[in-house]
């Protein structure tokens, strides 16, 4: 019965990590280790329906870290521009990018990873201006 078992987890999709979900991801940002912007990548892609014609899917799905929200909490590194670069709000005045900015300065003293001072450099620099993507 155990062998049974074993083969039939084989054949399970695999399940995401702990505090992971499934997660439609509109856009990617590419940041240089100084948090310059390199480009942004638009995640949309092209469906081709059965009649031939294209169909625009907006994102792409991605395991992400995830938690849910009741109120004002920021999600590391897969949160939405509202969090992450103060869109809808002020910058200085947003308590929601704050909250971010805040999330990430502890993930950065908790863990060595120079990805992470580039992003929170990216956001020093960050402006509500719109960016095109390329």
């Amino acid at each position: 019965m155990l062998a049974q078992l074993v083969e039939l987890a084989a054949t399970l999709p695999t399940l995401p990590p702990y505090m992971y979900s499934s997660c439609v991801v509109r856009w990617r940002f590419h940041l240089a280790l100084d948090g310059a912007l390199k480009r942004i990548e638009d995640l949309t892609r092209q469906q081709t329906l059965k009649n031939g014609k294209l169909k625009s899917i907006p994102g792409q799905k991605l395991q992400m870290p995830h938690i849910a929200r009741q109120g004002p909490k920021a999600k590391l590194l897969t949160d939405s521009a509202e969090y992450v670069l103060g869109f809808l709000e002020p910058w200085q005045h947003s308590e929601k990018s704050q909250l971010y900015r805040q999330l990430l300065q502890q993930c950065i003293v908790a863990v060595d990873e120079p990805a992470l001072s580039a992003i929170a450099a990216f956001i020093d620099r960050a402006t509500v201006a719109p960016i095109a993507p390329s």
